[in-house]
């Protein structure tokens, strides 16, 4: 899964190896959505190691892993759940806890 934050508008092509196998069947330039970063434009290393692959841990704007909380929750509670779960299933394959 992508970020929940990120909006995509226009594919991002760059040195990928498998760009068919991301999450959005390619790489995506766009904007962050998240609460108080509405607009932003991530830099190209955030959309190729954040934005793009949903790696919340690198995502100053998105999780605070040292007290394992959401700087900012999604509005939408759907995406938000999936957000969290997909952190979860991070953390678990990494042995990550967030400290």
């Amino acid at each position: 899964m992508a970020c929940p934050f990120f909006m995509p508008e226009e594919q991002f092509v760059s040195d990928w190896p498998f760009p068919q196998r991301l999450p959005l069947g390619a790489g995506w330039m766009g904007t962050c959505t998240a609460p108080g970063h509405e607009g932003r434009r991530p830099s190209d290393e955030e959309l190729k190691s954040g934005c793009n692959l949903g790696y919340a841990k690198a995502c100053s704007r998105l999780y605070d892993a040292a007290s394992g909380s959401w700087l900012q929750r999604h509005d939408d509670p759907r995406v938000q759940r999936m957000a969290e779960c997909y952190v979860q299933a991070q953390k678990a394959r990494t042995g990550c806890n967030g400290s």
